[in-house]
């Protein structure tokens, strides 16, 4: 019966430190996502495209859409706890002239173009 016990007192063991483990990260998550704010938001690729430039946006359908900003992705902190479609997540995010925001999933992407940007002419 001894041995019994001391099988008891390590499996109670191993189930109590992971109960703990459990309690300590959901309580991280809790407080994480407390300070960090909101779930979801837009991942802004720095050094990918020049600021303020102007790129064309060539889809697989053969669509183009012209002269928008690139503003970034779409992501998520919440790893599928979030009440939206996975492919609403991996959006990419432009901005035209009129600073209307316009989110195309990324598989739809061919390829972006930049426009180079105008230098200012200089006369002689």
């Amino acid at each position: 019966m001894d041995t019994f016990s001391q099988a008891i007192a390590v499996v109670a063991a191993i189930c109590l430190g992971v109960f703990a483990v459990a309690i300590f990260l959901t309580v991280f998550n809790y407080l994480k996502n407390l300070i960090g704010g909101t779930s979801g938001h837009i991942l802004v690729a720095q050094d990918f495209i020049k600021k303020d430039s102007t790129v064309t946006v060539h889809l697989n359908g053969g669509e183009t859409i012209e002269s928008v900003k690139f503003i970034g992705f779409t992501t998520s902190n919440n790893q599928g706890k979030d009440r939206v479609p996975f492919t609403l997540l991996k959006m990419a995010v432009f901005e035209n002239s009129d600073r209307e925001r316009i989110f195309i999933p990324s598989v739809n992407i061919k390829f972006i173009k930049e426009t180079p940007s105008p230098s200012p002419s200089s006369s002689t």
